[in-house]
Order: C-alpha cells, then sequence, then structure tokens
C-alpha cells in the first residue's frame, strides 16, 4: 500500500459494517482474547478516536499500520480480508520462494518448499497455460481431452520447461518425480478455487444444469401466485410395451412399439398436474404440444377410465377441473418451455399464444433446472412406475435395464394402454397428495387456499364463453379460394388437404366462386370447419368434408400422412373407401410379417407408432389386411377404444342469416 494519510486511509475504506469478520468464540480464549483487542483497535483507528499513540495506550495493540494494510488486502473471495485478517497466526498470503532452487541430488530431502510458485513467477505464461488446460479455457483454440488427468499436466508441464530452457540441473528436472506431487496440490487447488470452471470443464451435462440453482440469490422472474406460469416438456418413458391388434382371421397380436412420449403440463406454484398426454412417437411434434394444451383447456375432456382390475381411482381426485369446477377452462400467465424444436414451432410461437393470451418464456436447450416441477414428476413417474416395470430400460443402459425386456413385454402382454392408465391414475393422486414443499398441503388444497385467501376476490382468468371457444380452445385460422364453376354446373366449396368442403349455404351461393373466405380448423377432427367471410367476417357455417373424408373422425396429421401416401402412389383410394381405414390396413402391412402360417410376427416399430397414434385419434381400434374393416365380425370387447372420451360438437346449429349472405354473395 502506498504511503497515504490517515484520513486518506479512512476515505478509501470500505465502510465498517460492510467489513467481513468472523466468530471469536471459535479461537482459543487467548487468541480471542488478543483479535478482539486488534479489532477495537483497527475499529478506533477507522472511526477516528484518538491519534495512533492514544489507541495503543487503550488496547495495548502496537504497530496499528500493519494491521490496517492486512484487513485492507484482498482475499481470495475477492473482498477485502476485513477483521478476519486480525486472527492470531493467519496467513494471508501465499508462500513466496525468493531464493532459487539450487543443484540437489536426486534423493536428498528439504529445502523445495515454494519450488513450483517459483517456477511460475519466472515464467508466468507456464501457469496460465496449465491453468486453462485445466479448466479448458475457451479463446484459445485448442482442442481439449474430456477429462484430463494429473499426469497429462504434469507432462505438459514439463515439456513447457524444456521449451523455456530450464536446465536439467534445476527443479524439477533434479528431482525423483519431476515435480509431479506439486503438480498434483496445483492441478486440485485450481479445481477447488474454481467451481464453475471445474464442473463445466470435467463433469457431466446434468451437474452443468445444477450450478445455477442453489446459489442463493433470488431468481429475477418468480411466480407467487397460481396459474402465474405453467410448464410443459416431454419424457420418454423407459420401458418396453405393447400394442394389442386383431388381424383379419380375428388373431390377436402383440406388437412392440418402438417407444412413447409422456407430455406434463403442470401449475408451477402450486405443482398441480393440469393435464398429461401419452405420444405414440419417435419424437414429440408441435401438435401433440397443442392437443395437450387444448386438452388441458377444454372441460369437456373426461378422464380415462381404469379397466386394469384392483386399480381404481383415490376418492376425490383427478385434474384441477374435476375436482373443482372453478379450475375448469383456467388460462394462465406464461407458458415455461424448452428449446427443443417441437416448442419452437410457429403453431406454439403464434397461434397458441395468440388464442389464450400467455406469454412464451424459452428456455436455454439442456437446461431442466429452470422447469424443476415437471421434471421432478418425470422422475417420480419413472422411480413409481416405469421404472419397476418388468420390461423397463433404466435411466440409461448402465442402470435399471432388464434383460431381454423386449420378450418380456411380449410374454407377459404390458400393454401400452395399460401404462396410460397407470400414468393416469398417478397424475389423479399426485394432486391430492400431501407434500413438505407446500407445507404438507395437497396441490389442489394449496391451490383452493390460495383462491381464498383473499375472501374470494382472487380472479382465475378465463377465454370467452363462446362455442367456438368450448370446441377448439386453439384454433387454426386459414384463408381459402371458394371453388366451382356456373358454367360447368359445379357448386362452391373449397379445399383443404386434398379435401373438399361444402354446406346448403355455401353450395347456394354463386357469387362467392374465386373469393376468399376464411375458415377455422379443429386439427383434431378435419370432418368439419368453420367459415366466415372475408369482407364482415359473417358466419357461414360449418362445412362438412365429402365423401370420403366425411365418415371416421380424424385428425390433420392423419390427413397430411395420408396424402404423402397417395402422392408416393403407395396406398390408393376409392370413392368408396374410407382413407382412414385404407391408411391402417397399410400400416398393418407394414407392421406385420407372416412367417408360415402361424401367427409369428415381426414388428416395424414405426408403423406400429402409427397405428396407435392414429387408433386413438380416430377411433378406429381395428386393422385389418382388407379396406374394408366394418365389415368384420370382431365382438366389440376386442377393439381399441379411443384412450379419452371428448365431447365434441359436430355441425352444431348456429344461426345464420342465409339470404344476407347470399346477397352479399351476389354483390
Amino acid at each position: 500500500m502506498a504511503r497515504l494519510s490517515r484520513r486518506d486511509v479512512i476515505s478509501e475504506a470500505p465502510s465498517l459494517d460492510e467489513w467481513p469478520t468472523l466468530n471469536a468464540d471459535a479461537l482459543p480464549e487467548c487468541d480471542s482474547m488478543l483479535y478482539l483487542a486488534r479489532v477495537q483497535a483497527v475499529t478506533m483507528f477507522f472511526r477516528g478516536d484518538g491519534r495512533v499513540r492514544e489507541i495503543t495506550e487503550v488496547t495495548g495493540i502496537t504497530n496499528l499500520s500493519y494491521f490496517v494494510k492486512r484487513c485492507l488486502q484482498i482475499a481470495p473471495d475477492g473482498v477485502i480480508w476485513g477483521f478476519r485478517a486480525l486472527a492470531p497466526n493467519r496467513r494471508i498470503k501465499s508462500y513466496e520462494r525468493n531464493r532459487s532452487v539450487g543443484c540437489k541430488l536426486p534423493q536428498d530431502k528439504g529445502g523445495l518448499a515454494g519450488a513450483l510458485g517459483n517456477i511460475f513467477k519466472r515464467f508466468p505464461d507456464v501457469e496460465k497455460k496449465l491453468t486453462d488446460l485445466i479448466l479448458k479455457k475457451k479463446g484459445s483454440g485448442a482442442v481439449y481431452e474430456k477429462r484430463i488427468r494429473v499426469i497429462d499436466v504434469h507432462a505438459r508441464f514439463i515439456s513447457e520447461l524444456e521449451r523455456n530452457g530450464v536446465e536439467k540441473s534445476e527443479w524439477p528436472f533434479n528431482s525423483t518425480y519431476r515435480g509431479l506431487r506439486s503438480i498434483n496440490r496445483f492441478f486440485h487447488t485450481v479445481l477447488d478455487e474454481s467451481l464453475d470452471g471445474s464442473v463445466a470443464a470435467r463433469e457431466s451435462e446434468t451437474a452443468n444444469c445444477h450450478l445455477p440453482v442453489g446459489t442463493g440469490i433470488e431468481p429475477l422472474i418468480s411466480f407467487e401466485e397460481i396459474y402465474a406460469a405453467v410448464e410443459v416438456d416431454a419424457h420418454h418413458i423407459d420401458a418396453h410395451t405393447t400394442l394389442q391388434l386383431i388381424s383379419s382371421s380375428g388373431d390377436e397380436i402383440e406388437l412392440l412399439l418402438e417407444r412413447l412420449w409422456l407430455l406434463i403440463a403442470i401449475e408451477r406454484r402450486s405443482t398441480l398436474i393440469l393435464g398429461h398426454l401419452l405420444v405414440y412417437s419417435s419424437e414429440v411434434s408441435s401438435d401433440d404440444v397443442l392437443r395437450l394444451l387444448r386438452r388441458v383447456l377444454d372441460p369437456s375432456v373426461e378422464r380415462l377410465p381404469l379397466t386394469i382390475p384392483g386399480l381404481e381411482y383415490p376418492p376425490n381426485s383427478g385434474l384441477p377441473k374435476e375436482i373443482d369446477p372453478r379450475f375448469a377452462g383456467v388460462r394462465w400467465g406464461v407458458l415455461m418451455l424448452d428449446g427443443a424444436l417441437a416448442h419452437l414451432a410457429e403453431s406454439i410461437r403464434e397461434r397458441a399464444r395468440k388464442a389464450t393470451g400467455f406469454s412464451v418464456n424459452w428456455g436455454p436447450v439442456g437446461h431442466f433446472e429452470r422447469r424443476a416441477n415437471v421434471e421432478r414428476t418425470f422422475r417420480t413417474v419413472h422411480d413409481c412406475l416405469f421404472g419397476r416395470y418388468p420390461s423397463s430400460t433404466g435411466s440409461n443402459p448402465q442402470s435399471g435395464r432388464v434383460p431381454k425386456g423386449e420378450e418380456v413385454a411380449r410374454t407377459l402382454r404390458l400393454r401400452s394402454d395399460h401404462a396410460e392408465q397407470l400414468i393416469s391414475y398417478h397424475v389423479a393422486r399426485h394432486n391430492i397428495l400431501e407434500t413438505e414443499g407446500l407445507n404438507y398441503l395437497s396441490p389442489i388444497q394449496f391451490a383452493i387456499m390460495r383462491i381464498e385467501k383473499e375472501d374470494g376476490h382472487m380472479l382465475l382468468r378465463k377465454g370467452l364463453l363462446d362455442s367456438s371457444d368450448k370446441v377448439n380452445p386453439i384454433p387454426l385460422y386459414l384463408i381459402v379460394t371458394v371453388r366451382g364453376s356456373i358454367k360447368n354446373g359445379r357448386r362452391p366449396y373449397i379445399q383443404l388437404d386434398r379435401g373438399r368442403y361444402t354446406n346448403d349455404v355455401l353450395s347456394h351461393a354463386s357469387g362467392l366462386i374465386g373469393k376468399r373466405i376464411r375458415i377455422e380448423v379443429n386439427e383434431e377432427d378435419m370432418r368439419q370447419v368453420r367459415a366466415f367471410l372475408e369482407s364482415d367476417g359473417g358466419c357461414i357455417g360449418y362445412l362438412r368434408a365429402l365423401p370420403p373424408w366425411n365418415r371416421v373422425k380424424h385428425d390433420r396429421r392423419t390427413r397430411q400422412a395420408i396424402n404423402r401416401l397417395i402422392s408416393k402412389r403407395l396406398i390408393t383410394l376409392t370413392s368408396t373407401a374410407d382413407p382412414v381405414d385404407v391408411y391402417m390396413s397399410y400400416l398393418s402391412s407394414l407392421a406385420t410379417e407372416r412367417r408360415g402360417a402361424a401367427k409369428h410376427k415381426r414388428s416395424n416399430r414405426q408403423a406400429v407408432s402409427e397405428m396407435q397414434r392414429v387408433s386413438k385419434s380416430t377411433g378406429v381400434g381395428l386393422v385389418s389386411e382388407k379396406s374394408n374393416i366394418n365389415s368384420m365380425d370382431i365382438p366389440e370387447g376386442n377393439k381399441l377404444k379411443n384412450i379419452y372420451s371428448v365431447k365434441t360438437h359436430f355441425e352444431p346449429q348456429d344461426p345464420i342469416d342465409i339470404q344476407s349472405i347470399l346477397n352479399k354473395a351476389k354483390s
């Protein structure tokens, strides 16, 4: 410290209230008394309580300027040492060797204290290179190995010294281990002094994700009210399951599913599970995320009935909207998603956001800690359900994988619809289980308590109570052109995804031919769309799909998959064939391949997953090698039923001024 006056020292030092201190009671009695005397002396100095000689007479502490300088030095934690530097026998500066290491025989002992520090003092770039090597510092252009060993750092240390011209008679070349022990201490000191750098350089991605939490710093964005934020994420189910199908000959077939994904929406503050969706696909798409959001917002979606013997829902359990009607159709403020591509799709970023009014909070890819509730729920699902499955694949190939799990799934007939029932039961029970994190309240009890906390004055945000909001909470609006020809006698219609749509109003409105109208599409049921005039928004009503797309309920994803196969000429349609039946037959031919005349089948996993997805969305439960599936005489109990029962409003009778529409078309 430069020579400063007492006034300058006091003015430049931090306030005494901000100085780091220590607990004097933890010191031996004699050291404690000396420490307190030094603290008194330094305190009097900075408060200006008398001259230095007077302070010495009161406290008995001499050489006061020495202790003042110690207190103002910077500690390794980045702040001044403060009162910590006044503890007796406290070293605040690392040992520095001033003399060079002389010539020694390899077997000589002693006299090497501070030798490594002396080398680093002579060659500062060597210490920096070794530190960068250990922590894998970026920016140097070097390529680092995954987890460098001490022996490799030591080899780099020796090569750097040789490059800098250190003599063979000098340390470390004249020692038995050539400084390996010193490098080992240096290696662990570097790692201990930089927790973030150490974890980033040497530990797993999971460990890196844990670093941002537990810092004691409040997050910038906090959600204290219920329904302020909802977390949504997907989890791969770690177990083999099968799909039960019926062949055209009436044989039961158990086909192995490739993989299942579980989508969950969970309220952040109360940890209420608002809805879940089992996805039969190799990856989760934006359509799946939209389906989950629709289920959460649609009050008509009913819980899955349990058919497993002995499995019953606990009393007063279920989703929030089932337990308390006040939660039906409630919308949230922020949707918390990760950086997965399915969530980045425009349908999530724009359509769902505009339809429901929430804002989207994107998280960086791989940082699951931002959605701690949903990740914890996935872990519980694994530990309580699929980690215990006889066909479990484990959390990783080295942990919990059951040998020959695929054969076990086929032998025990571990069906996917049973897995979904177990998930539904787990979700219903989760919402009524007390938890320590909510002061031993259940999630639903906590949510109800927060609603009634303000004497019922807390308002839950809901959408407009109109019919379209009930049927399709997240609609898709498209602009299409009305087709037709007066000359050829072709009535007006619109075309969407190779399907033609019209109704009594549009079919008589010849003035709309060639004009554009706006349609509202429910992508989960493509049998009808709702149409509006583009000029003033007048409702034309629901346009029904013409044959063959009007028979079986199907979603847009299924329609587009069928259209792709038609374009590739892999399947053909006639005017009487139902596209969904034909598509399911095509998938059946891919998923099963006869070996001889017996029932032995081989699974095509992607086809099996697609069959189950289509079966759930359409309700078509039988798979046949023929196109006319409905003609088969199969017992009703053998059919795969739709997992969820949704009360759809097919062709509602809205009041429409037909004459007004026709007049506008003519004008």
